[in-house]
């Protein structure tokens, strides 16, 4: 059974023994994700309680609005991504998995509290490269014109720069 609720955290302090499913809704304002993200963020999450630990297995999943870097054209960017911490109730217990996906907590401890954790995993799952599509052609160097919605009339010229110091020394070879 899956349980709903509209805020990013878990209560855990009379969770019984066994695997528990929720779906977590939260709005990007909550996060301080206001910028670039404007519908509700949703994060299913498979919670399993031991004696010993918690086992937590979330999935992310929202769209966010920014800015191509190659044509400057705005676009939607879903992003779906997911992650996994183990929370132990007894540091001996988390000496075997890697900092981060490991956390030590109380055991009276009353809620999970997740917010953190998505709104990292969300800003990690954003490309540094923003690109509109994979084959965005950009804008034209000359005359600035996206080249996604018209043909560019400029002459392209298939030059590297570094070598415009050679090109004049040869110019001045010939004369």
């Amino acid at each position: 059974m899956k349980h709903e609720q509209s805020d990013l955290r878990i209560r855990i302090s009379q969770l019984s023994e066994g695997i528990h499913s929720y779906r977590l809704i939260s709005h990007p304002s909550e996060l301080g994700l206001t910028e670039n993200f404007q519908e509700t963020i949703r994060v299913d999450v498979s919670l399993e309680k031991t004696k010993r630990q918690l086992y937590l297995r979330a999935s992310v999943s929202t769209k966010g609005n920014y800015q191509c870097d190659r044509c400057s054209d705005d676009f939607d960017l879903p992003i779906h991504t997911s992650y996994n911490i183990c929370y132990a109730y007894d540091e001996k217990d988390s000496e075997y998995l890697p900092d981060d996906e490991m956390r030590t907590i109380h055991i009276g401890t009353p809620y999970l509290e997740l917010l953190d954790d998505v709104r990292d995993i969300i800003l990690l799952a954003v490309p540094m490269k923003l690109i509109c599509m994979n084959d965005c052609k950009g804008l034209c160097p000359h005359c600035g014109v996206n080249r996604n919605n018209e043909q560019c009339t400029c002459a392209e010229e298939h030059t590297d720069s570094r070598f415009d110091v050679l090109r004049t020394l040869i110019t001045k070879n010939n004369n």
